[in-house]
C-alpha cells in the first residue's frame, strides 16, 4: 500500500519537476505545504478590499474602467459538492464581470497582476478582447471569480 501511494505522489507534476531537479520526496512534500500554506493567507475576507484593488490597479495601468458588476457571492465547493474550509472557516466564490479599455501592454499586465498581486485569490475564466475606433485602444471584457473566506468563525 505504501508502494502505491508513493507512486501516485510521484505523478502529481509538481512533485515529478522538483524530483527531476534533484529534491527528495520530503523536500517536494515540504515545499508543496509551504505553498499551500502561502495560498490559504492570500484568500481575504473583505470583498470590498479585492474590488477596491481591481480598480486601484488598473489606474496605475492607465486603464479605463468601463464598470465592475459583481455577482451573488456563493460556497466554494470542491468536485465533490463538499464546501471548502481553510482552518475551519468556509470559503466563497464571488463571480465579477469587468469591463475596461486602454493599451494592449496594459490590460496584458492587468490581467498578470490582479492573479499574482491581488489581496485575494484571483481567477480569470474569460477574457474577450476587442479593437475600438480609437487607434491604439482596445476593450476587454473579464470574468473573475475571487475567493473569499467568510469573516464568521
Amino acid at each position: 500500500n505504501v508502494e502505491t501511494d508513493l507512486n501516485k505522489v510521484k505523478q502529481i507534476k509538481e512533485v515529478s519537476e522538483a524530483i527531476s531537479k534533484g529534491f527528495t520526496y520530503t523536500q517536494s512534500i515540504e515545499n508543496l505545504k509551504n505553498e499551500l500554506a502561502a495560498l490559504r493567507e492570500t484568500i481575504a475576507a473583505e470583498e470590498e478590499t479585492t474590488l477596491e484593488y481591481l480598480s486601484t490597479s488598473a489606474r496605475k495601468l492607465n486603464l479605463e474602467i468601463l464598470s465592475i458588476k459583481p455577482a451573488a457571492k456563493e460556497p466554494l465547493l470542491d468536485k465533490d459538492k463538499n464546501r471548502i474550509k481553510i482552518k475551519g472557516i468556509d470559503c466563497f466564490q464571488l463571480p465579477v464581470h469587468l469591463s475596461l479599455k486602454g493599451s494592449y501592454k496594459s490590460i496584458g499586465s492587468y490581467a498578470q497582476d490582479i492573479e499574482k498581486n491581488a489581496p485575494s485569490l484571483i481567477c480569470i475564466e474569460n477574457l474577450k478582447i476587442g479593437k475600438l475606433k480609437e487607434e491604439n485602444i482596445l476593450s476587454a471584457d473579464l470574468d473573475l471569480l475571487i475567493c473569499l473566506k467568510s469573516s464568521k468563525k
